[in-house]
């Protein structure tokens, strides 16, 4: 495989790193610890990175300043700060050789609306459609099929990709990634029981409200954001959203979170700065999550999370005491024979001899 960055190009971007053998590799890719080979960069960290070094065949690898080691013949090492974040860089290079820059520009199967403005810097791809009094800012990127609704503004050196949806008159800030399917600005899901049982009906209540996306904000793939009932549905600056993520009407979520897959929020759930939810996880309506809180994986959050909390579980508690009481649990088995002596028991009920009932 053809190098496709140059070794100075590497150094151009660590100048600081100590250098470890002789070798000079020019890459072609990057790859895991275990399955780099020749020509490829990796990175190691954690305490079992001297022991997995002993059969890399990578090219490059970046190390911590901990590891007290040399590379084989042909290897370099590449002492850094953070190893995760230097191969990161090194496949960042990469990514912009692989994906090249998509040229300004409209599709001629394109539709811009009356009244609508795309800077003339921007790439508006196949298919993709811009609203009447929409707006595209400079150097952003459509991809096919994309469709901005009326009034909808787009910032500054935003990426949406195929198929996205920015529904009528929502904001989307500076330097935004939209992965595909995701929808903006979907009417939220509110609805008035009307009349009495079995004669009720379900009034739609009019969303008229928006979503506002702030800058530096990555939403994955097929991840609905809805608009508000009235006011805003606003994700806050240098927020990161996974795939499949439902965020529910009037949420407002703060700086730099992080949402993961799966994650559903109720309507009107605020969530601080800084929150990381683990995936499956959600919240019931009206409630909020504290800065810096943490929820972890399949948490059902039902009541307001304090700021800095660490909770799991459903109803969602305190970590600390949720592992506990999981680890007093595996000691039950251990245990029952003891609490039946002190019971008065000898034999166990069994799905056989259920034993017999108290009277």
């Amino acid at each position: 495989m053809s190098p496709l960055i140059g070794f100075d190009d590497i150094l151009a971007l660590f100048p600081g790193a100590e250098l470890r053998g002789d070798a000079h590799p020019d890459i072609c890719g990057v790859q895991s610890l275990e399955d780099a080979g020749e020509g490829e960069a990796t990175f190691a960290s954690g305490v079992k990175a001297a022991a997995q070094l002993e059969g890399c065949n990578a090219s490059l690898v970046f190390v911590p300043k901990t590891l007290n080691r040399s590379p084989k013949p042909g290897q370099l090492y590449m002492v850094v700060e953070n190893p995760a974040l230097a191969v990161s860089k090194v496949a960042e290079l990469i990514e912009k050789i692989q994906r090249p820059a998509f040229a300004p520009g409209v599709h001629p199967s394109a539709v811009i609306e009356k009244g609508a403005k795309v800077d003339p810097s921007a790439s508006i791809g196949a298919l993709t459609y811009v609203g009447e009094g929409a707006c595209v800012g400079a150097r952003t990127v459509l991809e096919a099929g994309v469709k901005l609704g009326r009034g909808a503004i787009v910032g500054e050196d935003c990426h949406l990709f195929q198929n996205v949806v920015v529904a009528d008159l929502c904001r989307v800030g500076n330097r935004v990634h939209l992965h595909p399917g995701t929808v903006i600005g979907a009417d939220g899901f509110g609805y008035l029981q009307v009349g009495k049982l079995p004669d009720v009906v379900h009034y739609k209540i009019p969303q008229v409200g928006i979503v506002v996306i702030e800058d530096n904000v990555e939403i994955g793939a097929n991840t609905t954001i809805d608009r508000a009932r009235f006011g805003q549905t606003r994700v806050g600056e240098g927020t990161k959203i996974d795939n499949l993520v439902q965020v529910g009407h009037n949420c407002i979520i703060g700086r730099r979170c992080i949402i993961c897959s799966m994650v559903g929020l109720s309507g009107s759930t605020t969530i601080g700065d800084y929150v990381v939810m683990w995936g499956q996880s959600a919240s019931a309506g009206h409630l909020t999550i504290g800065d810096f809180a943490f929820v972890g994986g399949q948490s059902g959050v039902a009541k307001d999370i304090p700021k800095g909390a660490k909770v799991t579980g459903t109803p969602a508690r305190s970590l600390f005491e949720v592992r506990k009481a999981e680890a007093a649990m595996a000691q039950l088995p251990a245990l029952l024979p003891k609490l039946k002596q002190l019971l008065g028991e000898t034999d166990a009920p069994s799905p056989d001899n259920p034993g017999t009932p108290s009277e």
